[in-house]
């Protein structure tokens, strides 16, 4: 299957049950197996998706948590410039604390969980620059998303201020503190670390290695090929270096949200 049909596949997936109210940028779904009188739920932001994917698996998770799905036109650049105001993350909060107060639907967080595919990580990166905005995300779950440069007049090796705040996130996680579950395949860009080298680059730092994974990865087409765990960090490591195997961690994203913690 080439690229353009599996992203046509996703396009026509059929809509999930429950309501959506549009933001400013990006579009709310409540699923319809939300407590609507519940004192708090979970809020998920997604980053670089089409809801017609995100939304039917995060319906299926059947938790009880509004999801956000953010799509903005361009590439990672265009996600970093949206959200290089720190104070877009809170304003974002807001609006969504408001629509939902006008429909009388949960707007009081539990956790603050922050996802991204692929181009996000540009947002994701500029998010995690703010103390504050840093402190609200509970967790992070990076399906193949994690891109960086090279450091100047290295051919290999990844700059490590662009992976600064990953870093940091990672640790957090790994001392228990945060939750942050990470996918990639071995999908190798032109000219600047692909995710599997950025994965590397945080496993190393944190002094780990890769282990044999002890069960095969539940989707058809996904081969899991080693895994790192330290507390509540999880690195997951996929076969494949084409765009179709890119594609799979959108397409199988609702998987790979499954790990996440209750």
């Amino acid at each position: 299957m080439s690229l353009l049909q599996s992203m046509l596949l996703l396009m026509l997936a059929g809509p999930a049950d429950g309501e959506r109210i549009a933001l400013t940028t990006g579009q709310l779904f409540i699923p319809k197996t939300i407590d609507v009188n519940a004192q708090s739920v979970d809020l998920w932001i997604h980053l670089h998706g089409t809801p017609t994917v995100t939304e039917p698996n995060f319906a299926k998770l059947r938790r009880q948590a509004i999801l956000a799905t953010i799509t903005l036109p361009g590439l990672s650049s265009t996600y970093a410039n949206h959200f290089k105001d720190p104070d877009q993350f809170h304003r974002l909060l807001e609006e969504m604390v408001f629509a939902l107060q006008k429909r009388q639907l949960p707007h009081r967080w539990r956790h603050v969980v922050v996802s991204s595919f692929s181009a996000g990580y540009g947002g994701v990166r500029e998010l995690l620059k703010s103390p504050a905005n840093f402190r609200r995300i509970d967790a992070l779950i990076l399906s193949d998303t994690i891109y960086a440069g090279y450091q100047p007049g290295s051919l290999r090796d990844v700059q490590v201020e662009h992976m600064a705040d990953f870093l940091r996130f990672a640790r957090a996680a790994a001392a228990g503190e945060k939750h942050m579950l990470l996918t990639h395949c071995r999908l190798q860009p032109n000219g600047y670390a692909g995710t599997h080298e950025t994965a590397d680059y945080l496993i190393a730092r944190l002094h780990g290695e890769r282990e044999t994974p002890k069960a095969p990865w539940p989707v058809e087409g996904m081969t899991l090929e080693s895994q790192f765990k330290r507390k509540q960090l999880s690195i997951f490591s996929f076969a494949g270096s084409t765009g179709e195997d890119h594609m799979k961690h959108l397409r199988n994203i609702g998987e790979i949200w499954r790990l996440a913690p209750e």
